[in-house]
């Protein structure tokens, strides 16, 4: 423990984190499914925000995600000290249920979200997409900054798909 301690203190000195870490502005808290887990019926309704546009069926729901994902992408951005300029918006799909975001993207049960995108010639990724679902345990302390932090550093990668997938997630 004394080992990770000196590696944890050594590394937020490198990217000058604060003593006493990143002050959050965000919740943090598992999601309390009474307040999101209601859904109008039909198709995804939109959210725009600067960087991503929503798709949900809680707006409730999208304008918290919203100020999470651009509060995650601006702390990303500002710990790397990469410039991530991107050239079009991410598009988040919040899904109702898990069983159906599993069903429709393909992932395992057991993942929060997942994010998709492909290189642009000379304009880095595009195409961004996050998937996840309105009552993801960890949606906002975890989920959304981790996917949001593949499509930061994969824009920053010339050759992203030449580094192992454990590089990825352990970045992430």
């Amino acid at each position: 423990l004394e080992t990770l301690a000196k590696l944890r203190g050594d590394l937020e000195k490198l990217l000058k984190i604060p003593e006493g870490g990143a002050k959050l502005q965000f919740p943090t808290e598992v999601l309390d499914d009474s307040q999101y887990a209601g859904s109008k019926p039909g198709q995804f309704e939109t959210l725009e925000a600067e960087h991503f546009v929503l798709h949900h069926y809680n707006e409730q729901l999208a304008g918290e995600v919203a100020k999470v994902l651009e509060a995650h992408r601006a702390r990303i951005l500002a710990l790397t000290g990469f410039k991530t300029a991107w050239s079009e918006r991410a598009h988040v799909y919040v899904h109702r249920t898990q069983d159906v975001y599993t069903k429709l993207t393909g992932q395992p049960a057991w993942t929060g979200g997942m994010s998709r995108f492909r290189h642009g010639a000379g304009r880095g990724v595009v195409d961004m997409q996050i998937h996840t679902w309105q009552t993801s345990p960890k949606l906002f302390k975890s989920v959304l900054p981790h996917e949001v932090t593949h499509l930061i550093v994969n824009n920053e990668l010339q050759a992203y798909e030449h580094l192992p997938r454990s590089l990825h997630e352990g970045f992430a």
